[in-house]
């Protein structure tokens, strides 16, 4: 994302080193929270930064025309304690949670049906994703844990309701919690995010226009693909009507080891960039 911001600023900066400016108001903004909740761009939008198209540098070399939905959860088990010489007389909090967890993968299966799919991914293997991401719980190795607390990201297609997905995930849990005769209770908590999925609209001049520039310099057309996760741009999109490109620098093993972003990439994301201020801003020269 730091190679997107770069691109951004470079783009600009050419143009300065030209002798130019933006004939037309841009706003830069970078934000915090897009990795847990989204409220950064959330809160620049309530403070009245709105504009013609918004641009969102995400490590995509292509434009995005969907997005999934994405909440968090945490199920927090309680068990009973006991010593390890008699296993049986306690309710081990730990297991329980992962086989809650495990309950959920029918749901996995059942959204990734080519029947439940948004048409847009029915060229993907597996687009929707429950990942068990954290757990937390026991006191050492020699007792029977008494609480587990694990996180989960769920994600969703963007035909489908908030609301519904948490009434599915607690259905779920809910039947089977009653596999487990020795839970003693569990608890779902929701925070962080709460995201709806988003179709942007690649049809408006805005994109077209941006489209062209892409193709004008790199003589070839804009690939236009989905993603299977999410990014700011809902925000704009779904509550303000505004055009959104997602399309950024190539990047690689994302979130993983070896993380890294192609140097090439950047270069020609700054290019594009500032070839798309001349073109839908028009330029002036620097007072």
């Amino acid at each position: 994302m730091k190679a997107g911001i770069v691109a951004f600023y470079m783009a600009f900066k050419a143009l300065k080193t030209l002798g130019y400016e933006p004939a037309s108001e841009i706003y830069f903004e970078t934000v915090v929270e897009e990795e847990c909740t989204g409220n950064g761009a959330l809160y620049t939008l309530l403070q009245g930064y709105k504009a013609d198209g918004v641009i969102i540098p995400e490590p995509f070399p292509f434009l995005v025309s969907e997005q999934l939905g994405v909440m968090w959860l945490s199920i927090e088990v309680k068990g009973s304690p006991a010593h390890v010489l008699n296993t049986s007389a306690g309710s081990n909090a730990i297991e329980a949670a992962y086989f809650l967890y495990d309950s959920l993968r029918d749901l996995e299966k059942s959204y990734n049906l080519p029947e439940n799919r948004r048409p847009a991914y029915n060229d993907f293997n597996h687009p929707v994703n429950f990942n068990l991401g954290k757990i937390s719980g026991g006191n050492w190795a020699s007792s029977v844990p008494s609480k587990a607390v694990i996180e989960i990201r769920v994600g969703f297609f963007s035909h489908q309701n908030i609301s519904q997905v948490k009434t599915d995930i607690e259905n779920t849990l809910h039947e089977a919690s009653k596999k487990i005769p020795s839970l003693q209770s569990y608890k779902v908590i929701y925070e962080g995010f709460q995201a709806e999925g988003c179709a942007f609209d690649t049809s408006s001049p805005f994109v077209k226009t941006f489209q062209s520039v892409y193709e004008s310099l790199l003589s070839k057309p804009l690939q236009t693909k989905p993603i299977t996760c999410t990014t700011d741009a809902r925000f704009f999109q779904l509550y303000h009507n505004i055009p959104s490109i997602i399309y950024g620098p190539e990047a690689s093993h994302i979130h993983g080891i070896d993380e890294s972003v192609s140097l090439k990439s950047v270069f020609e994301v700054c290019k594009i960039l500032a070839l798309f201020i001349v073109e839908w801003c028009g330029i002036v020269r620097h007072s």
